[in-house]
């Protein structure tokens, strides 16, 4: 009984995001490491590859496409009520976006954290990628909204 609530929140969340006049078809991708652990850096052995602390620091990485989705704009992030680790409540220096997003198929994906949002618009491919995630309530899944970044060296306008 208790969990029929935030269920029909979630579905109409999506047919909203689906159905809505406003939205855009996007792709999205995910940043998959391509290299194998060394055994060395610098000549002193790691522990199991504790020589890089996060996939930002990586050199050999492809992106792969997870699928097609919707994507709705709902406005500029102000900061939310919720964040997933509170990293971006109070970041006034960068323009972000809030986002509905939706895989187009039922057994899509799931959007994470630093997945790359493609949207072709006309000869223009804007490229955001997903900073943060966060609601207006605390009943993670089912009120998600994404925090969009526009990432500018990925932008791709065909002449």
């Amino acid at each position: 009984m208790l969990n029929n609530v935030p269920l029909a929140i979630r579905r109409s969340v999506r047919a909203v995001t689906l159905n809505h006049p406003n939205r855009m078809t996007c792709t999205v991708y995910r940043k998959v490491v391509t290299r194998v652990a060394p055994t060395m850096i610098g000549g002193l052995p790691t522990l199991g590859g504790l020589g890089v602390l996060e996939d930002d620091d990586e050199a050999d990485f492809e992106y792969q496409s997870l699928g097609d989705g919707a994507v709705v704009m709902t406005g500029t992030y102000q900061g939310g009520f919720r964040s997933d680790d509170n990293s971006l409540l109070d970041n006034p220096n960068i323009s972000q976006q809030e986002a509905l997003l939706e895989p187009l198929t039922d057994d899509g994906f799931t959007p994470k954290k630093h997945d790359l949002v493609s949207i072709v618009i006309g000869d223009a491919v804007l490229p955001y990628e997903i900073t943060d995630i966060t609601g207006t309530v605390n009943i993670p899944p089912f009120t998600q909204k994404y925090v969009l970044q526009l990432r500018d060296e990925l932008v791709y306008v065909a002449s």
